[in-house]
């Protein structure tokens, strides 16, 4: 009844009934005396629908892949079933070249269901009208390769000096268990082998800068025993140790630009440093290097061959083709978009400071952790599929919203990293293949959060859907960069399973920061955590901290909002 009257991302899935609505004193609902509700306790009036034709199977199947779900249904939502930003990206990426059709992220939020998905490609339309994306193939090897438009923000003629450490992308990893080093080590050795990237080096030749791939060596693996320390102390010794590593440069001519260091606490805890420079990685290649060492460790440990297929393609693939297909058209078409949304931009956000700013800054930064609790993220994922939106737009608009009100201005601009893997293909690769997008949106006093919300929403889609314009196009028209980022990862990517051990994440922060502040949030266990990086020339730690607190209270507020419906609260 319910799916003929609204859109499929607000039929309930799941109910009760109850003789009143339990209020507080001021009116609103009182969710605290809400009973909680599951699905799977439900009655269902109808049984699983499954997929009818070859399209809705092809479209359950690859959504049950990604979202690791047994079996997904006709009328089974996409956001419900667990699906983030990031999985939503890799679903319309596979699909449009399944079908050789351009699918923006758009039709996936307003078409959440295989049913509504499926219709949408089986009717003709002006997508059909849209080249699709041509795909990537092995190409022959040259000596001497353009870097890709990513790698150009990484590369500076100064190469090896300080700013290369900054450019860096290390891990620091808690190991528990028996160790097998060797099998450790194989694996890592064998992820290079694999991954050409890994194995790139930056030459200068008349002034322009080349990729060169080196063959197969040894990698830097370097082994120390801490445990002659009182136990108390090693694992702080192993972290500083850990840090001086981070802050010591590459050669981005020479190599190798990925670098590990194990720390032997006792027979059963270690510590592990991967450290990356960005012109080969990126966030999303750490978890596919994290997914391979743990199948090649457990491997190697029982002595078997790797059981990995060879990739079909490599970086280097990617760089020729980005080149050709921004040639092809679409940088024209990139430009000229953000060459409007971004036009009459403002000065960037102008927060309050504790310090004036300096003539000359450094990146000299610190953090500050702070934990939603489980029961309030599970309110703002329950308001997410409501209002059909991701739990990234909601965290983003609640900073906004913050920054907007701090900042005293309507036109609020930050600027996040994301994918930018536009084929299939290049899901499996260890690679710098993520862009920049700024997400700008108009935030003046005595807007709703729906209102809020809605903005933010909009103007993520439509960034994604312009996604790929390079980095030294996007300086030319907003030479001033956002002063302000954002970051979300929807899972522990960070913390691979590797059988036989234990792995927790340590060390979040670095010493520095890129921006004067930057707020990421990541799934956990215990809630989302959420980090805040600041100057520490511009911000005092009391500063950050109730910034965070803050942000807290905007979110709640929106929590708060959607709970009540005739409610108008400002965020």
């Amino acid at each position: 009844w319910m799916r003929e009257r609204v859109p499929e991302h607000m039929v309930p899935v799941a109910y009760g009934k109850l003789e009143a609505l339990p209020l507080t004193p001021s009116g609103k609902v009182d969710r605290a005396k809400l009973p909680a509700l599951s699905a799977e306790a439900t009655p269902r009036t109808s049984a699983f629908a499954a997929p009818r034709t070859p399209v809705e199977q092809l479209i359950a199947e690859q959504w049950a892949e990604l979202l690791k779900v047994e079996r997904v249904g006709l009328h089974d939502n996409f956001f419900d079933l667990g699906g983030h930003s990031l999985i939503a990206t890799q679903v319309v990426t596979r699909l449009g070249a399944l079908f050789g059709r351009e699918l923006a992220l758009a039709d996936l939020f307003e078409r959440p269901t295989v049913v509504a998905l499926a219709e949408l490609l089986q009717t003709p339309g002006k997508a059909d009208a849209v080249k699709p994306l041509p795909p990537v193939v092995r190409t022959p090897p040259v000596d001497r390769l353009p870097l890709s438009f990513s790698q150009e923000v990484y590369w500076s003629p100064e190469q090896g000096g300080a700013e290369s450490a900054h450019n860096a992308s290390p891990v620091v990893l808690g190991l528990g268990g028996m160790l097998d080093v060797a099998a450790l080590k194989q694996g890592v050795e064998e992820i290079v082998r694999r991954h050409e990237s890994l194995r790139t080096t930056f030459a200068t030749v008349d002034g322009r800068p080349w990729q060169h791939i080196v063959p197969p060596g040894p990698v830097p693996f370097e082994v120390e025993a801490l445990d002659s320390l009182p136990e108390a102390e090693r694992e702080a010794e192993a972290l500083r140790r850990a840090r001086a590593q981070m802050d010591l440069p590459f050669d981005l001519e020479h190599g190798p630009l990925l670098r590990c260091h194990l720390y032997r606490l006792t027979a059963e805890r270690h510590v592990l440093l991967v450290n990356m420079h960005h012109a080969v990685t990126d966030f999303v290649s750490f978890s596919v290097f994290a997914g391979e060492l743990a199948v090649l460790y457990a491997t190697f440990r029982e002595g078997r061959a790797s059981p990995l297929p060879e990739l079909p393609i490599q970086y280097q693939d990617f760089t020729r083709w980005q080149h050709a297909w921004l040639k092809d058209g679409a940088l024209e078409r990139l430009r000229a978009y953000w060459a409007e949304r971004l036009s009459g931009s403002p000065q960037d956000v102008q927060l309050p400071l504790d310090f004036p700013r300096p003539e000359r800054e450094s990146l000299r930064g610190a953090s500050l952790d702070l934990v939603l609790p489980p029961e309030l993220v599970a309110d703002l994922r329950q308001l997410c599929r409501a209002e059909g939106v991701t739990l990234f737009m909601l965290l983003l608009s609640a900073f906004q919203v913050l920054l907007a009100r701090r900042s005293g201005q309507d036109d609020i601009r930050v600027g996040f990293a994301h994918a930018q893997r536009p084929r299939p293909e290049l899901e499996p690769l260890i690679g710098m293949f993520a862009g920049y997008l700024v997400i700008r949106s108009q935030m003046e006093q005595g807007l709703t959060p729906r209102e809020a919300l809605a903005r933010v929403r909009t103007a993520y889609l439509e960034a994604f859907a312009h996604q790929g314009l390079p980095h030294t196009e996007l300086v030319r028209l907003l030479p001033e960069l956002c002063r302000i980022g954002f970051t979300f990862s929807d899972r522990e990517g960070n913390s691979p399973q590797v059988p036989g051990l234990a792995v927790r994440p340590l060390m979040r922060t670095r010493g520095w920061t890129l921006y004067d502040l930057k707020l990421g949030v990541s799934d956990a266990p215990q809630g989302l955590i959420a980090t805040l990086e600041y100057k520490v020339e511009l911000f005092r730690p009391d500063t950050a901290a109730a910034l965070l607190q803050e942000w807290r209270q905007v979110l709640e507020s929106f929590r708060d909002a959607f709970s009540h419906p005739t409610s108008r609260n400002q965020p």
